[in-house]
């Protein structure tokens, strides 16, 4: 019980603000155009405008294509450390081809993907000795719906598995880890996360291996 009683929510506008300042960030970097993205997304650039500006929430398999399409990892997109005070300062690589990423980018298969998080958080959930009815209610859902998660049916918002993360006490990383759980009940831990019992709220985890490099 100690680890679903220190869990706090993350803050879910904080976070999509975060995230859309670091999307505007590392697009300004590439040298690519809020249209650029919006087709590989097959949205339109109002969408990729309002992410950029926070609004609205994001699925987790968007903020995986968007951190394809862009060069760069789930992790950074997350990480308050990548903001800078004015995008128009940033170095930009002269040699940089800003259709290299694009030609090259495909979607993530999204099904294939909350099968692999569900599965993850079945795994840790009873490896912890919790209850989807303990989640549901640290969650403000049902339990059906903690059910759904684990099934792998519907789409996930970025908040929720920062969420589910921080209350199963692990990486968001081994949430989405391909190898974290399997049929024997081992498990692949990253070096960097030994956070079982660390007590770490959601917007610390977001931060935990930059203090640790």
């Amino acid at each position: 019980m100690a680890i679903v009683e220190l869990f706090q929510k993350v803050n879910s506008e904080d976070l999509y603000n975060n995230i859309g300042k670091n999307i505007l960030v590392f697009r300004k970097e590439k040298q690519l155009t809020q249209l650029q993205i919006a087709q590989k997304l097959n949205v339109t650039a109002q969408q990729v405008q309002k992410y950029e500006n926070g609004n609205g929430q994001m699925y987790v398999h968007t903020l995986i294509d968007i951190s394809k399409i862009l060069g760069t990892s789930v992790k950074k997109m997350l990480d308050k450390g990548n903001l800078v005070s004015n995008v128009n300062k940033i170095n930009v690589n002269v040699g940089f081809s800003s259709n290299s990423i694009i030609e090259i980018f495909k979607k993530i298969d999204a099904p294939e993907l909350y099968v692999n998080i569900g599965k993850n958080i079945l795994f840790f959930r009873k490896k912890i000795n919790l209850t989807q009815l303990q989640i549901a209610k640290k969650l403000n859902v049902t339990p059906q719906q903690v059910q759904k998660y684990e099934n792998g049916k519907g789409s996930m918002y970025v908040h929720t598995l920062i969420d589910i993360a921080g209350i199963l006490s692990i990486s968001i990383d081994q949430l989405l880890d391909k190898d974290a759980s399997v049929a024997t009940g081992s498990i692949k831990l990253s070096q960097k996360s030994g956070m079982r019992d660390s007590g770490k709220t959601p917007d610390e985890m977001l931060n935990i291996d930059k203090t640790k490099k």
